[in-house]
């Protein structure tokens, strides 16, 4: 029987009812993430980036326990991923809100006040003026491609 889901079991006291259903106690703590995000019909592929995440911030701390880390583990891990993997502004933030799930819906514990980080930083948007002279030279692009393949002979 695979850990985390129930099982059945004979009960032995003459009042009780005959089976009663029982959660395994030690099921691992991806699979009772697993469990939990299903729960709340969250999409398979925001499962397996949560997942991922996770297994990440374990194995960056040497695989303890998330239950025995606080908010210095989980700011040193962060700030690891914006100063050391350059990782974009938008995965650090998936990357936090994978840690908030599991220390609010599965271990059951309030998040800890982290305070601050180091951010990952966002890309500076183009000036307007560079992104119009991009689009047309592009579109050229595309048009002398076609152009060159409308008149190939292979085309007559």
């Amino acid at each position: 029987m695979s850990p985390g889901f129930p099982t059945i079991t004979a009960h032995e006291d003459a009042g009780a009812p005959l089976y009663r259903v029982r959660m395994e106690a030690k099921a691992p703590l991806l699979d009772q993430m697993r469990h939990a995000m299903r729960l709340k019909h969250m999409s398979y592929r925001t499962e397996q980036a949560y997942i991922s995440w996770v297994r990440c911030f374990i194995f960056f701390h040497h695989k303890r326990h998330p239950k025995d880390m606080g908010a210095d583990e989980i700011r040193a891990f962060l700030t690891s991923l914006a100063v050391d993997a350059h990782v974009a502004a938008s995965t650090q933030n998936s990357t936090l809100n994978a840690l908030l799930f599991l220390y609010r819906h599965v271990l059951k514990q309030p998040f800890p006040e982290l305070g601050e980080f180091e951010r990952a930083k966002r890309p500076r948007q183009l000036p307007q003026d560079i992104a119009r002279v991009r689009r047309r030279v592009a579109d050229r692009h595309r048009f002398y491609t076609l152009a060159t393949l409308i008149n190939h002979p292979r085309w007559f």
